[in-house]
């Protein structure tokens, strides 16, 4: 039996990922703070913010040992950066980046020979945009973490980053609106905007014996968005 852990997995994507483990029997343990409005078999869903690490630990206590952590969880701001307060900046950095180190720390610590940490980065990790700087500077250095976490751990856990583009989800809830979805799409080469389940299929396909031997490998699944 194969445990893995999903953090933001209450909706979205994350919510997709589970899925798509539990449909090759994983039994998962999901970390959220918001509520998980469905019924899921093969989970154990715990409401927790990932940035109270003595929930955390407390958690983490119960399991003997995991093969797989997905790093999903992630929240923005969309503001201009002389507006946010200094708490605003401490929630984003501490949510999409540090607290993420901390928990991977954690997690590593029970983790099997053969695991896996993947990481859900974006394209903006090198596209800046106007607004969201805080947002995109975290994921800039989820993409230095990863490379530098697989450096440290292989050959004995593998550490992945798959970088998204525009994806329909609770974050980019904007993209209910017609008017928006379609001028997102012109700055996507493919013409594509994502489904969550769409992404949750890449994420899972690097458990495949095929990419066995990938590590540190920042995968960008964008439709072509960062070549504009």
């Amino acid at each position: 039996m194969n445990w893995a852990i999903v953090t933001g997995g209450a909706d979205g994507i994350g919510l997709a990922i589970v899925k798509e483990l539990v449909r090759l029997e994983y039994q998962v343990v999901l970390l959220d703070k918001k509520e998980l409005k469905e019924k899921i078999e093969n989970i154990n869903y715990f409401n927790v913010d990932i940035n109270d690490l003595v929930s955390i630990e407390i958690i983490l206590s119960q399991y003997e040992s995991f093969d797989l952590l997905v790093n999903n969880a992630a929240i923005q701001n969309v503001k201009k950066f002389m507006d946010y307060t200094d708490k605003e900046i401490d929630e984003v950095i501490n949510t999409n980046l540090l607290s993420i180190m901390k928990l991977t720390r954690r997690v590593v610590e029970r983790m099997n020979v053969g695991g896996q940490v993947i990481n859900l980065g974006s394209v903006h990790s090198v596209l800046p945009r106007k607004h969201k700087l805080t947002y995109d500077v975290s994921k800039a250095g989820l993409d230095m973490f990863t490379k530098g976490l697989a450096l440290e751990l292989a050959p004995r856990i593998r550490v992945n980053s798959v970088n998204i583009g525009a994806t329909v989800s609770p974050m980019n809830s904007v993209f209910e609106d017609e008017v928006v979805m379609e001028e997102a799409k012109k700055k996507v080469p493919m013409d594509h905007i994502f489904k969550a389940e769409e992404i949750a299929r890449v994420v899972v396909s690097l458990l495949s014996d095929d990419f066995k031997y990938m590590t540190g490998s920042i995968i960008v699944y964008d439709g072509g968005r960062s070549l504009n």
